[in-house]
């Protein structure tokens, strides 16, 4: 143990001092039920906890139960979901459901290794569980858990390296307290979520200041090590909406890859667009006689890229011969689980 990790011994009594005072009133928080705390963990990858509280709320209310989720049909799943983004989590949680229910008796694990296994759940989420749930003496180490430890230590620990978060992670389980380590995890989730920030974080009222190596050496935004971002490659899409007869035309995208199974328009290529042509031209000769409007332009950030998008509305008097898709009233329209990136598209054709 080196000089800091011996400071670092009253860690955990500083830390649930102020966690006892300070923790956030969140709803999966009233309960140690591990479907709670694993449908919150999932829920919260990669997603601001205010967003996930109503979705998080309007879940337990349709799916109370495990067993319920277990039963849920994948539509009903998706459409849930809907909003949330990052949708291969919720088919990697009704799957794991499903497999809880068949190979483990429809008890959610309590050991990592178990938890590791099922679909969706990985190192963190499964510490995560594992500590929370079921007292388990691990710790979820996720970036912001590395930002918290390289201040302390003032160490240029890269959230994005994973041999690096192994190592925080041994430091973090070195300091935890046997008798509470699901709250020592939840105050070091709030310590990192609340108080130290990426970016002007709020040193004056950490519980640990006077144990951060960084804030003593005035350099707390020095770390963590910030790797290069490389600049995400933009697609340029149009959104076709077909609608004939008051029904609108749409399509499944496949079982696998970007948002898989989710509903989708149609989509134009603009390669067919001529030089000088404008895409309103184009879709006039297309469909002779059909009403145009235009739906607006829309972006849309994935993790590694994003979708600069056209939108329109195509009526057509005459019914297009299509070889895949569904022609659906807006009712059932409504009720199909879309992407968010074309979700607003399609708010716009339920009034039109």
């Amino acid at each position: 143990m080196n000089a800091n990790q011996f400071e670092l011994i009253d860690l955990a009594h500083r830390l649930l001092a102020w966690y006892d005072r300070q923790k956030r009133d969140l709803p999966w928080r009233r309960s140690k039920d591990p479907y709670r705390i694993w449908l919150a963990e999932i829920m919260l990858q990669q997603t601001q906890v205010s967003a996930v509280i109503p979705y998080f709320d309007r879940f337990l209310q349709t799916w109370p139960q495990l067993s319920d989720l277990a039963r849920a049909r994948d539509d009903q799943v998706m459409k849930a979901w809907e909003g949330l983004g990052y949708y291969s989590r919720a088919r990697n949680l009704l799957a794991a459901a499903r497999l809880i229910e068949t190979h483990f008796s429809g008890v959610v694990p309590k050991e990592e290794k178990e938890l590791l296994s099922l679909p969706g759940i990985g190192e963190y989420t499964a510490a995560a569980i594992a500590a929370i749930a079921f007292g388990r003496p691990v710790v979820a180490v996720d970036g912001n858990l590395v930002r918290v430890f390289a201040r302390l230590t003032a160490k240029d620990w890269d959230p994005s390296n994973l041999s690096q978060r192994r190592q925080v992670r041994r430091l973090a389980e070195s300091l935890l307290p046997a008798d509470r380590p699901g709250d020592y995890n939840e105050a070091l989730m709030d310590l990192g979520a609340t108080i130290c920030l990426p970016r002007r974080p709020n040193c004056s009222a950490c519980p640990l200041a006077e144990l951060c190596l960084a804030f003593h050496q005035g350099q707390v935004e020095r770390y963590p090590a910030k790797p290069r971002r490389r600049p995400r490659p933009v697609e340029n899409k149009i959104v076709l909406v077909l609608i004939w007869q008051k029904k609108v035309h749409v399509s499944r995208r496949p079982a696998r890859g970007l948002l898989a199974g989710l509903y989708q328009f149609d989509w134009l290529s603009s390669s067919a667009l001529h030089e000088g042509q404008t895409t309103e031209s184009m879709l006039a000769q297309m469909y002779p006689g059909a009403k145009i409007s235009f739906l607006g332009e829309k972006t849309h950030h994935f993790t590694h890229k994003q979708w600069q998008l056209d939108g329109y509305a195509v009526q057509v008097e005459a019914k297009p011969e299509l070889k895949t898709g569904l022609w659906v009233d807006r009712q059932t329209l409504a009720t199909l689980p879309f992407p968010t990136a074309l979700a607003g598209y399609r708010e716009q054709v339920l009034l039109l």
